[in-house]
């Protein structure tokens, strides 16, 4: 009862003996929504993986258009079934997550790709069919859209790298699920992004200055118009004020021709601050945004 009340505190966030400086999985999970998160996800995956392993050997336009849908369809299914629906925030269980749909996609791409050659689905599905299809691809002279002759060691690299890209994603999915507050479960979004603001004190110092809650350097950091390096701020929280964070970074711009690269330098990414923090930091930012708006 006494943790139910202290996040109901108005003052903000719970003491530092509750939780660290900054924001961390609380390693939590809910077996129905991770169940369901699996069920669907892996019921889209499969159709999926199945199409664009069959369609690898199609060169024509339109199949390399249909595979590129399939492909779309694998990275949305794997944002929404494991980011959205499951709501993990416990990092063993992203990454069995992970491996489980990577794992799927790898191994029904397989199953595809060997349909096509076998045009026999029980076939397909027996996995010594699959290692005699991978054996004679290997194999052979030409290697599905490489025109010329292709060795095996190429060959290989192909197959680790696309399996190891579908690894990747799966990973990413599980593990970039945003900042999540325990007590409203709801995700914690951005609600306040600062103008460009002047680069003119050390990073680290302002780090330490900033994880002791002393926010002085940062409030008299004036606004710039120096678009190529400045200093930006983004405040987030969840609505029900028990989370609020705290990102800034040093936004750097180089520029050559007619293309640009923004590179972000985060010396604070989801720094705990307390509801008064809170308003002190965007209340001060907003009327100095509000100052700059104002004519003449």
């Amino acid at each position: 009862m006494e943790k139910f009340n202290y996040y109901r505190n108005p003052e903000g966030p719970p003491p530092e003996k509750q939780r660290g400086l900054y924001y961390e999985m609380s390693g939590k999970f809910e077996w129905p929504r991770l169940i369901t998160a699996w069920g669907i996800g892996l019921c889209c995956l499969v159709p999926l993986s199945f199409g664009y392993g069959f369609l690898q050997h199609k060169v024509q336009d339109k199949a390399n258009f249909l595979q590129m849908l399939f492909m779309i369809g694998i990275e949305v299914v794997l944002v929404i079934a494991v980011n959205h629906l499951s709501r993990n925030r416990n990092p063993r269980m992203c990454t069995l997550t992970g491996l489980v749909f990577a794992m799927t996609i790898i191994c029904f791409s397989w199953i595809g790709w060997t349909f096509y050659y076998s045009g026999n689905l029980l076939q397909a599905l027996r996995p010594d069919i699959i290692l005699e299809t991978a054996w004679r691809i290997l194999h052979s002279t030409n290697y599905w859209q490489v025109k010329a002759n292709t060795s095996t060691i190429v060959i290989v690299l192909i197959w680790l790298t696309e399996g190891g890209m579908f690894v990747l994603a799966g990973f990413i999915a599980s593990f970039f699920t945003g900042t999540f507050c325990e007590e409203c479960r709801k995700y914690v979004r951005q609600v306040f992004e600062s103008e460009n603001l002047h680069h003119c004190f050390e990073l680290e110092d302002m780090k330490k200055s900033l994880e002791a809650h002393d926010f002085s350097q940062l409030l008299r950091l004036p606004q710039t118009k120096d678009r190529d390096k400045y200093i930006k701020l983004q405040v987030s929280s969840c609505g029900c004020g028990a989370t609020y964070l705290l990102s800034s970074a040093k936004v750097t711009v180089t520029r050559g021709g007619k293309r640009k690269h923004t590179s972000y330098d985060w010396f604070v990414i989801d720094l705990y601050i307390s509801r008064e923090e809170f308003t002190e930091i965007t209340g001060h930012f907003q009327s100095q945004m509000d100052f700059h708006k104002k004519p003449g």
